[in-house]
C-alpha cells in the first residue's frame, strides 16, 4: 500500500477539515436579523395608502439564509429580492399583499408558494427543488420563471386540470419551464373522467413558452387521434374534452408566439399544430432528434411562423437544407442564425411554383 507523504497527508486533512466546516455551515439556521434587515431595506417611498412612508424594497442575497420569519411585518414591501440563499420556503411572505416583484431564484425552496399577493406581477423560482405545482390566484401575474427545477407535471393528480389556466393565471404572458424532469405522457386514471398529462396549459395570455431541456420525445397524443377522438372524448369530462381536441399534449395556446422545446429529444413535430398555437412566430427546436423534411413539412400550415431554429438536428445534413426548408414554408424568414436573403428567397419561391405546377 502506497505510503502518504507528510505534504500530501496535511493536504488531505485540510480538505477534510474544510469539507467539516462546510457541511457545518450549511446545517446552520441563518436568521434575519436587524443589522441584515437595515442594510436590505431601501428606496423609501409613499405607502400604498398614502398615508405615510416605508420602504418599498428588500434586498438580500447571498447571506446564507434559512429563515425570514422577521419579514412578516413589513406589509408595505412591493420588490423582495432573496436570491441566493438557502430558503426552503417562501411562507413568511404569504401575507405581503403589496408584493409586485418577488426574486427567489438559487435557493432550497419545495413547494409552490401560495401567497396572498394580488398585484403580484413577476415571480421568479428558478434554480430551486420544487416538484408540484399547486393551484394558486395570482390574477395580475405577468412572468413565471420555473427553470431548473425538479417539475414532472403541471398538472393536479386528483383532477388532472392544469394548475396553470386562466382562472389562476389570466395575465401570464412568459412562463420558463426549462431544466425539469417534463416528459410528455398520456395517463388515464381508474378514473374514467380524469386525464393526468404533464403539460395540458390553457392559458390564453401566454406569449412565451421555454420548455428546454425537458424530455418531451414527441407533443403528439396519439390515444385521441383521428378516428377515435369523438369516441374517447365522450369519456372525459368537459373541462379537458377542448384541450384533447387538438391532439397535442402542450394545451391550448392562443396567443402564444415563441415557442422554446430546445434539447428535449424530439423525434418528430405531431402535437405542434396550427389549431393549439395559432400565433406562433418563433420556434426553437434546436438539437433535437427531427431527421427529415417531411416533419418539417408538418409546420407548413402555421401561417405567422417566421423564424425556426433546427441547429444540431439530423435533417441539416439534408441536401440543399436551407433551400429545402424555405420551400416547405413559405412564410419563413429566419432560419437557425441567418435571415434569408432576397435572392434565397426568390431561388425558394419559384422552385416551390415549380413542383406546386408539376402536381
Amino acid at each position: 500500500m502506497q505510503t502518504i507523504q507528510p505534504l500530501e497527508g496535511q493536504i488531505l486533512q485540510k480538505e477534510l477539515h474544510q469539507d467539516k466546516r462546510l457541511t457545518e455551515e450549511l446545517s446552520k439556521t441563518v436568521t434575519l436579523d436587524i443589522d441584515i434587515i437595515n442594510s436590505s431595506l431601501c428606496y423609501v417611498n409613499e405607502t400604498i395608502d398614502g398615508l405615510s412612508y416605508a420602504p418599498a424594497k428588500f434586498i438580500c442575497n447571498d447571506k446564507m439564509l434559512t429563515d425570514i420569519s422577521a419579514l412578516k411585518g413589513f406589509i408595505f414591501l412591493r420588490y423582495i429580492n432573496i436570491g441566493f440563499n438557502r430558503l426552503t420556503n417562501l411562507r413568511p411572505l404569504y401575507g405581503l399583499i403589496n408584493l409586485i416583484v418577488l426574486r427567489a431564484a438559487h435557493n432550497e425552496i419545495e413547494e409552490f408558494p401560495c401567497g396572498n399577493w394580488p398585484t403580484l406581477a413577476h415571480l421568479d423560482l428558478s434554480h430551486n427543488c420544487i416538484k408540484k405545482l399547486t393551484t394558486v390566484n395570482y390574477p395580475r401575474l405577468l412572468v413565471l420563471l420555473l427553470d431548473n427545477n425538479q417539475l414532472r407535471t403541471l398538472t393536479n393528480q386528483t383532477d388532472g386540470l392544469c394548475c396553470l389556466n386562466d382562472h389562476s393565471v389570466p395575465k401570464l404572458h412568459t412562463l420558463g419551464l426549462s431544466h425539469n424532469l417534463i416528459e410528455t405522457e398520456d395517463n388515464i386514471t381508474n378514473d374514467s373522467n380524469i386525464i393526468i398529462t404533464s403539460i395540458g396549459l390553457e392559458l390564453k395570455s401566454l406569449k412565451a413558452l421555454y420548455l428546454g431541456f425537458n424530455k418531451l420525445i414527441s407533443c403528439g397524443n396519439y390515444k385521441l387521434k383521428g378516428e377515435n377522438l369523438q369516441t374517447e372524448l365522450t369519456k372525459y369530462s368537459t373541462d379537458k374534452i377542448q384541450n384533447y381536441s387538438y391532439n397535442s399534449l402542450i394545451g391550448y395556446l392562443p396567443n402564444l408566439s415563441v415557442l422554446n422545446i430546445r434539447s428535449t429529444g424530439l423525434l418528430n413535430l405531431d402535437g405542434i399544430t396550427p389549431e393549439c398555437l395559432p400565433g406562433i412566430e418563433y420556434l426553437n427546436l434546436r438539437e433535437n432528434q427531427i431527421g427529415s423534411l417531411e416533419e418539417i413539412k408538418k409546420l407548413s400550415s402555421f401561417q405567422s411562423l417566421r423564424t425556426v431554429i433546427l441547429t444540431d438536428n439530423p435533417v441539416c445534413d439534408v441536401k440543399d437544407y436551407r433551400l429545402e426548408v424555405r420551400v416547405s414554408l413559405l412564410n419563413l424568414r429566419r432560419l437557425d442564425k441567418d435571415v434569408y436573403t432576397t435572392e434565397e428567397n426568390e431561388e425558394a419561391d419559384d422552385l416551390a411554383m415549380q413542383r406546386m405546377q408539376a402536381t
